[in-house]
């Protein structure tokens, strides 16, 4: 048999870039065209910012895994529109975006937040809401780390198997866990389903340090207080910024969303995923 040489592979690149260059492109210089090519192979860089919220057994009401997503140069200028908002406001910018910091006295501030992630292109949330009564770890097999792996695979899921990127995963960091909590997620995304194989990686930050991961926080909190029942809901600031989510977004927050949804989708899960040695499927 006869054996292919490196230069075949190089005449398929310069036939695709033959192929495929713009015209405007096409000149004496082919340093220039396969430049161009290289460009156009390279991954784009997806960013993450992801929290979780009543996730105690204390809790009153459901459990929310979540965040915020965009693409690297995005998340960057919504960070800084975060910092800007905060200092508008007189709030220091080191000062932490809470849900549970919400009140009357600065609601007009966590308006302009809200509203500021609702109409910024490309800035989108995806949301797992849990109910902790339905978790049975023993019906599964599984460990409290195995069953947040799985709800982790769930929220990324569905950002990752859309499109090829590089991902990178922040994580909040909480206690001396939070590393290892965060390559324990991405061992489990890259041998897992849809996923495995994919670009992950994953750093804890501490979220006083990162606007990004305190509006996950706070969206958290909001899709987490619309789900508990009525009766608990007792700050009139908090059921506002609901009311302003629903009426300005069209979503529903107690409903599970389209799965093709982009700019907020959101999951209700129920215990009907099923596993195969261990991973989910």
């Amino acid at each position: 048999m006869q054996k292919i040489g490196v230069g075949f592979f190089l005449d398929t690149k310069r036939w695709i870039v033959a192929r495929y260059t713009p015209k405007k492109l096409v000149g004496p210089s082919e340093k220039e065209h396969v430049s161009w090519y290289n460009k156009r192979m390279e991954k784009p860089e997806i960013r993450a910012y992801l929290d979780e919220t009543r996730h105690l057994k204390t809790n009153i009401g459901p459990m929310v895994l979540g965040g915020i997503w965009g693409t690297k140069e995005i998340c960057a200028s919504f960070n800084n529109k975060i910092k800007m908002i905060k200092i508008k406001h007189g709030i220091p910018t080191s000062q932490e975006l809470k849900w549970t910091k919400v009140s009357p006295a600065k609601l007009d501030y966590y308006k302009e937040i809200l509203e500021t992630f609702l109409n910024e292109p490309g800035v989108n949330y995806r949301g797992i809401i849990i109910d902790k009564q339905l978790i049975d770890y023993e019906r599964f097999g599984l460990t409290e780390d195995d069953f947040y792996y799985r709800m982790q695979y769930l929220v990324i899921r569905n950002i990752a198997c859309h499109r090829l990127a590089k991902y990178r995963l922040f994580f909040d960091y909480k206690d001396t866990w939070s590393s290892h909590k965060a390559n324990g997620t991405v061992d489990y995304l890259k041998k897992t389903g849809r996923l495995a194989g994919d670009d992950f990686d994953a750093q804890p930050l501490r979220s006083d340090e990162v606007a990004l991961l305190q509006v996950a926080d706070f969206l958290n909190g909001l899709f987490a207080y619309a789900n508990i029942n009525q009766s608990e809901q007792k700050s009139e600031a908090k059921k506002e910024l609901v009311r302003i989510l629903e009426e300005k977004s069209g979503v529903c927050p107690t409903c599970d969303s389209p799965s093709a949804s982009e700019k907020i989708n959101i999951l209700i899960w129920q215990p009907k995923v099923t596993f195969k040695n261990g991973l989910a499927s």
